[in-house]
């Protein structure tokens, strides 16, 4: 097995590393505060980055690619209590500004420690973990306007301060008479994992 180091670097810990659906790309997050994406070229034989700098106000904990049905998306989550959206640019894009912020969500008292999106088959949808100790569901109604989304589950406290959830094991489907959506959850501080389904 061969490694490479990668060239342009972060300059903080790096937090995140998330491939896209092909597995060909993949994204990286730091406390740095900057997104890198990483694609192979193969003429080349070497990788090359487009950099999203200052990307959030403080350091970036997790990213989550949407399924390559609604575009190249990349959904980030900081300590800054804030998600964003970005949406790389395929025509006519600025070479220093591929990657564009089509929405920045701030519903969350504290740091948003997670954020996934869902399988397609149930939309354009990702849920977000947070400090706070509520999990968020925010859903794109029109996936031609990403700089709008509804939040429809946002009085739903999983813990609470002493124990916020951290991470996302899992957002899949539940296959039996009707599709049924399933996320694992793992708290903070007790190490504990939990399970919400919908109820459709």
């Amino acid at each position: 097995m061969n490694f490479t180091l990668l060239e342009h670097p972060h300059q903080d810990l790096v937090n995140d590393i998330s491939f896209d659906y092909y597995g060909k790309r993949f994204a990286t997050c730091s406390s740095d505060k900057h997104i890198k994406i990483w694609t192979y070229d193969a003429d080349k034989k070497n990788w090359y980055c487009d950099d999203i700098p200052r990307a959030h106000h403080d350091s970036i904990w997790r990213l989550s690619w949407a399924h390559p049905e609604f575009g190249q998306l990349i959904a980030s989550c900081a300590e800054d209590n804030t998600i964003k959206i970005w949406e790389e640019q395929e025509v006519g894009y600025d070479p220093n500004n591929r990657w564009l912020k089509k929405a920045s969500l701030s519903n969350s008292r504290r740091a948003v420690n997670d954020v996934k999106f869902c399988n397609r088959k149930f939309g354009l949808k990702f849920a977000a973990a947070s400090a706070d100790g509520f999990i968020r569901i925010y859903e794109a109604k029109d996936v031609f306007d990403l700089t709008k989304w509804d939040q429809y589950v946002s009085s739903l406290t999983f813990l609470s301060y002493h124990f916020p959830p951290k991470s996302f094991g899992s957002w899949n489907i539940k296959l039996k008479t009707r599709l049924r959506q399933m996320i694992i959850l793992q708290s903070l501080h007790n190490r504990k994992a939990s399970i919400i389904q919908s109820m459709a």
